[in-house]
């Protein structure tokens, strides 16, 4: 198996700016997702509905304690040929006293939705320049990505769950275990795009967590399209964190912080990964 050392990744922006240049998957409207595994729904309040979503081609990038906005722009396939920021972009702070900022995402009108998981909330920037609380509790919510129906998919640490959130913030448990054993804490998620989804799900014990020892090594899955299908497709990584992929859904890259390293995968058809490099 070829192996290729990358420059140090520690997170995952760092994943999609050292592979090819990463523009998420568009989509159009549509409903829930079935919840078929594990497929347990939990109501919130909801203001508001959303509307339709998708990821827009730029990318936030948000500090520990403050959230940061620079425009990003994807158009070469080489991270070394083009920078994937825009030129002349600035960094700016846009907003602060936040515990632990994490999971930046971001819909087709270019509002932007991050967590900040020690206050068990999920935040929303809007376009106008507006911070809201989107979703308060969020289950510790960590990485996040929206499918192509407009939900927003989320690793809810608190449970080791992960999550699918509707426009209007009904909440269906898509995974909780796997073969029976109880997930470590699913960490960072990417969807293709037919909607299938990849997800980390590494080892960081939690001082908030109710549950006994660590009952899997630390991997990536795959959860098919229909939601019925959950497999897992890594086996020899140490500690899995960010996790990417390219927009036609052929490559995926993981960032394993155990190793050091960010490796990068053809994906087949199946959900499946080959050809480590």
């Amino acid at each position: 198996m070829k192996t290729r050392s990358l420059p140090p990744c520690h997170n995952r922006r760092d994943v999609a700016a050292w592979g090819a240049a990463v523009e998420p998957a568009r989509g159009t409207t549509g409903g829930c997702s079935p919840g078929v595994v594990a497929g347990e729904s939990v109501e919130h309040d909801a203001s508001h509905r959303l509307g339709r979503f998708v990821t827009s081609p730029w990318l936030a990038s948000l500090d520990l304690l403050a959230l940061l906005l620079v425009s990003i722009a994807f158009g070469s396939s080489s991270a070394q040929a083009e920078s994937p920021v825009a030129p002349g972009a600035q960094l700016q702070k846009l907003a602060g006293g936040f515990g632990f900022t994490e999971g930046p995402t971001c819909d087709t009108a270019g509002n932007i939705y991050f967590t900040d998981q020690p206050n068990d909330r999920i935040m929303e920037w809007n376009v106008a320049g507006e911070l809201s609380r989107f979703l308060q509790p969020c289950g510790r919510a960590n990485g996040m990505f929206f499918d192509r129906h407009g939900n927003l998919i989320a690793c809810a640490d608190e449970k080791n769950e992960l999550w699918s959130i509707a426009p209007d913030r009904k909440v269906t448990v898509l995974v909780r275990n796997y073969q029976g054993k109880l997930l470590n804490g699913p960490n960072d998620v990417w969807v293709r795009p037919d909607d299938g989804l990849y997800f980390t799900d590494p080892y960081y014990p939690r001082s908030y967590w109710k549950r006994g020892p660590k009952e899997m090594g630390e991997h990536v899955y795959f959860l098919s399209g229909d939601r019925r299908v959950l497999k897992r497709v890594t086996e020899d990584l140490r500690q899995p964190n960010g996790i990417s992929g390219t927009p036609d859904g052929k490559r995926l890259y993981v960032a394993d912080i155990g190793a050091g390293k960010t490796y990068a995968y053809d994906i087949q058809p199946d959900g499946a990964l080959a050809n480590r490099q």
